[in-house]
């Protein structure tokens, strides 16, 4: 179901909506306000690829696997899946609500025995917050090695409706009759030819709406020997997980975004497009507006907010409105409208804070000023990176991940793109801007005794955030190369006192998270040893 913001009082008899003042006056003169519009988001209804283009595809591939020549079997992997193929975090930025279908009849059931997924579906989708995220990139990668048995791309990728179109898409064939289908992807994105061998971890594509899509996704699907397969294990699909550590879906009620603005909210479109954003609101502002995303709301969930003035003192509490939403939703949009009185005459950084069922989601700021400037903008805050695995080996995929508030990574809400720069021995392998919280490279990458780092660089659409690095000294047959030049001599020995003394990053020789006098010795120990 598509969610566009119209008037909150035709946004409540459409929707069923709570909207305790859906009839604001001009110049209120008390505090108020409450839900303005918005509903549950849904990317598509029923199988994300319908009947006639899956028959369509499935004749494609039966052509194409017959003048292929296959690559030996070695280059196409079997499972179990060491990640989820898309940058960024599931469950996090990435959000994730349809799984597939495990009831053979017409109910539906997933992986957990609830209600997230439709009559039918036979993949699992991850939704992007916006068609924000999309426009900046959002890769996705192969989960296996395996060689491309179809591909499709130049098709339009923002549709907001269910079109029964393929799309733009990929899909591979890996050892163990194992195929896995990514669709959804973005125009012009689609990067493997039909044929080519990929290693796990390589880039196929960005995150769309491309297809039978209603807003940007990646559906992805897994198929052995012609069958629908459910890689989730639950208490509707017994046995072993197809993810070497499963990833853990919440159980409780968390926010993926969320932003203020100055902008009435009945008067733009809502998800999938991004919503107006601001840091700062006016004395003079007639009211103002916050959004959200909402992941796993409960049926007949209630929400309250409070105002918190600069001084920290309460503003306003407001009463306990309900959201009258009948079901759980997997996925919803919302948005607010309020009037507070001192946000009329008080300047400062104001504090929003919401509860949803009793529990507080976000304290949000937001700066109030005499009047509203175009040049006020604010850098993202700063992050921190971390790999995935933590030590690295050339054999695996690796992610370089970001670690920030989804809340809170830009004082203005703007949408925060990453800059990743991978580099191998200092020589820069991989160089991508995505609005992921991460980004992989794929095995082979580098080798044993080498230096492998990233460097990561948030930016608001303006300016630049604090850079953030990491690094890890690749273990190999001579550690005591430090500076990797090929052998151990004693230009490693200098070196490695210069960065010991420097309390540089690359000292951390034993890789225990600190540089002390373990580093020191360790190296010692090596160097004497002749490796």
């Amino acid at each position: 179901m598509l969610i566009r913001s119209i008037l909150a009082s035709v946004s409540a008899a459409l929707l069923g909506i709570s909207c305790p003042h859906a009839t604001l006056l001009a110049q209120p003169t008390t505090n108020f306000g409450g839900l303005g519009g918005g509903g549950p988001i849904t990317s598509h209804v029923g199988d994300c690829i319908a009947p006639h283009a899956r028959h369509m595809i499935e004749h494609r591939i039966e052509r194409n696997t017959r003048s292929l020549t296959f690559d030996p079997a070695g280059s196409r992997g079997t499972g179990p899946f060491m990640f989820w193929p898309q940058a960024g975090t599931l469950f996090a930025e990435i959000g994730c609500n349809t799984f597939v279908d495990l009831d053979p009849g017409p109910a539906f059931s997933d992986y957990l025995c609830s209600p997230l997924t439709y009559d039918g579906h036979r993949g699992i989708d991850a939704d992007l917050r916006s068609f924000g995220e999309q426009v900046i990139g959002v890769p996705v990668y192969s989960v296996l090695p395996g060689i491309v048995i179809d591909r499709a791309d130049g098709h339009f990728d923002m549709h907001t409706f269910w079109t029964g179109e393929a799309g733009n898409y990929v899909i591979l064939q890996h050892a163990g009759g194992i195929e896995t289908w990514y669709f959804h992807l973005k125009n012009g994105s689609v990067l493997p030819q039909l044929g080519q061998v990929v290693r796990a971890g390589e880039q196929l594509g960005q995150t769309a709406s491309s297809g039978n899509s209603g807003g940007p996704h990646l559906h992805f699907e897994t198929r052995i020997n012609g069958q629908t397969y459910e890689p989730f294990a639950g208490a509707c699909r017994p046995g072993a997980s197809g993810f070497a550590i499963q990833p853990t879906r919440p159980s409780d009620t968390y926010l993926s975004d969320m932003g203020f603005t100055f902008t009435d909210l009945a008067t733009v479109p809502g998800w999938p497009f991004a919503s107006p954003r601001t840091g700062q609101l006016a004395l003079s502002d007639d009211r103002h507006w916050i959004w959200t995303n909402i992941n796993y709301l409960p049926a007949m969930s209630t929400f309250r907010f409070r105002w918190i003035r600069p001084d920290g003192a309460l503003s306003w509490e407001s009463p306990i409105y309900p959201f009258n939403n009948p079901d759980f939703y997997g996925r919803a949009w919302y948005w607010f409208n309020w009037w507070i009185d001192e946000m009329h005459t008080i300047t400062g950084t104001w504090r929003v804070q919401m509860e949803i069922n009793g529990r507080q989601l976000f304290d949000a700021p937001i700066e109030v000023r005499p009047a509203r400037t175009p040049e006020f903008n604010r850098p993202p805050a700063p992050v921190q990176v971390i790999f995935d695995p933590p030590a690295p080996t050339p054999d695996g995929v690796v992610f370089c991940r970001v670690q920030t508030s989804l809340l809170y990574d830009d004082p203005d809400y703007d949408i925060v793109r990453y800059r990743y720069v991978w580099r191998v021995n200092g020589a820069a392998v991989r160089i991508i801007t995505s609005a992921g919280l991460g980004d992989a490279i794929p095995t082979g990458t580098f080798a044993a005794g080498d230096l492998l780092s990233c460097e990561v660089t948030p930016n608001d659409g303006l300016v630049d955030g604090p850079l953030a690095s990491i690094s890890f000294d690749v273990p190999g047959d001579c550690d005591a190369d430090f500076n990797h030049d090929g052998s151990a001599n004693s230009q490693d020995f200098f070196d490695f006192l210069g960065a010991f003394f420097g309390q540089l990053p690359e000292a951390d020789f034993n890789h225990d998270g600190a540089t002390n006098s373990q580093d020191f010795f360790d190296f010692l120990a090596a160097f004497f040893a002749g490796c």
